[in-house]
């Protein structure tokens, strides 16, 4: 975990870095349908935290070391042989429950009270962990700042004390969880609440800092760390005896925020439970000199990695972050995801982000308050970043995941291979800063923000006269999503130009693959979710707008969820939509893309100025048919401030957004910011974006479109004519305004870069059909 002299050195790094880096702190990870039972299942406890007599340090109000009961050692369970079915079983028990009744959510988006209401709804969070995530420091410099209530270390998962004694009922958990969630606002209500937050000795809470009222009547904020979910094996997880129905309606009672941390690198996330379950190299608290000296100088030296047990540790991450996404999709709270990787580069930024999303004044969380914090948190970072301080057996370990699915989680190190007699060219960073747009030198199809973020600068590569490689690696990584995707066991990501035939690809995809068909979640018009996953409209459940776009009173959900999804949610998609083989989304492209994305991304392009003046003309649909509800958008992805709805196509192009397609090609930034203008470096951008998809279509050649469509993805049914969605007009822009000259040049004008990108789009689409002998 990032901790202790660790952060400080971060912080002092992250304060000498640009202000331009990357930070992918993400809200979207929780756009998944799960499925929760009740039965106990039990699962490995996190990490060690220990001093030399075993106890726990903790700190008073003003920030006094304390000490609690020391905890009793027990064996350390070994990750266990369940496969997927029998993980997928954790949440099964209530989802055709849940199917059949009736969302908790209002029209208006927001939780319906249950059981009463609470007090400071929005100051009341929940962190769900698994552990090895850098859950334990976050929450011990959050516990740092003033006004937030952090009660103890993981108090529901790890009783202090003997199984049978120390163990928590589900009675007493559930008034543990209801009472953190309702703070007393009175001394008279203190003892009350008291009892309530102490139901025996051993449980995991500071009991020095809740010795009178007045330590915690400042409090607005308050929560602790939990593990959502149980998995067989397991020791004591906070879920074991609770109804997830239950908890559920806790946290919707008290309109409790979820923060959830994660980890984007598989394989360190495993390296670090076999370090500290397998090996001994555990963290522990800094306040014990002597014990984190010897623990340290044991953490320090490479170890020998057993491969045949580690492989184990990748399938145990996996299953939790499995059950991680189930968990957050099932109890549809607010979420905020913060990235381990993230908040080792960024600490203060992401802290800051963290405690403004759970309710922290402005004024309590300044970057010298958070210094403040992390300086006195009581973690300790135990061992090196470096694969080759870690392992040993660093040869064998690249060896055994190179081909695999996990080689990009060995990120910037390169595993070279002494039996090579050629040096392959590498991914290398230039020493400039780079822009949001520069592509990898040497390469056509890769941006450079995207390699770094998918772990591919420094590998090695493959040498072509043509292609860089990086590219190489592009075309590896499409071909094998499209693989997957035809042979029925991976997923396709439709990107959905806007007015350029989606609609119609959606009708088609449900006559051949899993499709989302449902209605609009509170929509009366008789319109579904056009193959966007459901989830994805709504609002109050699963958060799906960033913090700032809510702040801002901005909605980017819905059709336009996808430009939401971090490098670690892109990943998962084939997990998080398990009963949806083709998903698509209507708004622009994430800002960051995983160039490893197991999914099979294809798209279909239209004649930029025939499409531009079919969003206008739907865009007048829409206009005056909610011309008595203004609060209903009619802009796409609010990517544009609506005009009056009697808005000639002159003043809409005023507002609207230039060149359309190569912005939401370049991702969401570009296309909600049109201060930014367009220039050829945004197309070689949307050009090397385009160049990711498995298919590339065009509406003008339908036939062939729908021909190449059932070569390339084995689909059978593929009638576009009998499956066309829309009817309204599909007059040529050119002939529309053939006798208004100047509209048209002021058309043409606006799609400059796009008319380039569709002439590319058309040349990869006819390479397509030469390659499939069509």
């Amino acid at each position: 975990m990032v901790v202790a002299s660790a952060l400080a050195a971060l912080v002092h790094k992250a304060r000498q870095s640009s202000q331009d880096e990357w930070v992918l702190v993400d809200t979207a990870l929780e756009n998944v349908h799960g499925d929760v039972v009740t039965k106990q299942v039990r699962f490995p406890a996190e990490e060690g935290h220990v001093d030399a007599a075993g106890g726990r340090n903790n700190h008073d109000s003003d920030g006094n070391a304390v000490e609690l009961r020391n905890p009793i050692e027990r064996p350390e369970p070994e990750p266990n042989d369940m496969d997927q079915e029998q993980v997928d079983e954790t949440f099964e028990g209530i989802q055709a429950e849940r199917n059949a009744s009736p969302s908790r959510v209002h029209e208006t988006g927001k939780p319906m009270e249950i059981d009463g209401t609470s007090r400071n709804p929005r100051h009341r969070f929940l962190m769900f962990f698994s552990g090895h995530q850098g859950s334990s420091a976050l929450m011990d410099v959050m516990g740092q700042i003033p006004g937030v209530y952090v009660p103890g270390f993981e108090p529901l998962d790890n009783p202090n004390g003997p199984v049978e004694e120390s163990f928590l009922s589900t009675e007493q958990k559930m008034t543990f969880l209801d009472a953190i969630m309702n703070m007393p606002q009175s001394p008279s209500e203190f003892d009350e609440w008291k009892a309530r937050v102490l139901p025996n000795q051993y449980i995991r809470v500071d009991r020095q800092s809740i010795q009178d009222y007045k330590q915690i009547a400042n409090s607005t904020v308050a929560g602790f760390k939990m593990r959502p979910y149980t998995l067989d094996g397991d020791s004591m997880p906070a879920m074991i005896n609770l109804n997830p129905d239950d908890v559920k309606k806790v946290l919707d009672k008290h309109q409790v925020n979820v923060v959830l941390s994660w980890r984007s690198n598989i394989v360190k996330s495993a390296l670090s439970w076999y370090r500290a379950r397998v090996l001994g190299k555990r963290q522990c608290f800094r306040h014990n000199d002597a014990l984190c000296k010897k623990n340290d100088e044991k953490a320090q030296t490479a170890s020998e990695i057993n491969l045949d047990d580690f492989d184990k540790w990748v399938k145990y991450v996996e299953k939790t972050n499995d059950q991680l996404m189930k968990a957050v999709s099932y109890f549809r709270r607010p979420t905020m995801t913060i990235n381990y990787e993230d908040f080792e580069v960024h600490p203060i930024k992401s802290i800051a982000q963290v405690l403004e999303f759970v309710g922290v004044p402005e004024e309590e969380r300044t970057d010298e308050r958070i210094e403040v914090a992390i300086a006195q948190t009581s973690f300790h970072k135990v061992g090196s970043n470096s694969w080759r301080d870690m392992v040993s057996n660093f040869r064998e370990f690249c060896e055994h995941f190179r081909e695999t699915m996990y080689w990009p989680n060995l990120g910037l190190e390169d595993c070279e291979d002494t039996e090579k007699t050629v040096v392959l060219p590498q991914f290398h960073l230039p020493s400039a800063v780079a822009k949001d747009m520069d592509l990898l030198p040497g390469n056509r199809y890769c941006l450079l923000k995207d390699v770094v973020a998918s772990g591919w600068i420094g590998m090695d590569g493959e040498y072509d006269p043509h292609l860089g490689p990086c590219d190489i690696r592009i075309v590896k990584a499409r071909a094998q999503a499209l693989k997957k995707a035809r042979n029925g066991d991976g997923k396709i990501l439709f990107k959905h130009m806007h007015k350029a035939g989606g609609s119609t690809l959606c009708n088609i995809a449900r006559q051949n693959v899993r499709a989302e068909k449902a209605p609009i979640p509170g929509g009366n018009d008789g319109w579904d979710t056009n193959c966007v996953p459901q989830i994805a409209y709504v609002k109050n459940g699963v958060s799906l707008p960033t913090v700032e776009a809510e702040k801002e009173g901005a909605w980017y959900g819905g059709v336009c969820y996808a430009s939401h999804l971090s490098v670690a949610a892109q990943r998962t998609l084939d997990v998080t939509h398990k009963d949806l083989d083709f998903i698509a989304s209507e708004g622009p492209m994430p800002d960051t893309l995983a160039l490893d994305l197991p999914v099979a991304w294809v798209t279909m392009l239209r004649d930029p100025l025939d499409r531009t003046l079919s969003s206008y003309r739907w865009w007048q649909f829409l206009a005056d048919r909610f011309r008595d509800k203004p609060k209903v958008r009619t802009a796409l992805c609010d990517a544009y401030q609506s005009p009056d709805p009697d808005a000639s196509l002159h003043d809409w192009l005023e507002v609207y957004p230039d060149n359309w397609m190569v912005r939401v090609l370049c991702g969401r930034s570009v296309l909600m910011d049109k201060s930014i203008i367009i220039t050829e470096m945004h197309l070689k951008a949307a050009k090397a974006r385009l160049n990711q998809f498995s298919l590339v279509m065009v509406l003008e050649e339908m036939e062939s479109s729908m021909t190449l469509l059932s070569s390339t993805l084995g689909w059978a049914d593929v009638d576009a004519e009998a499956l066309r969605a829309n009817v309204m007009s599909n007059t040529s822009a050119r002939i529309a305004l053939a006798n208004e000259p100047d509209l048209l040049k002021e058309l043409t004008s606006k799609n400059e870069m796009d008319l380039e990108l569709y002439k590319y789009g058309q040349e990869l689409f006819r390479r397509q059909l030469k390659f499939s002998h069509l």
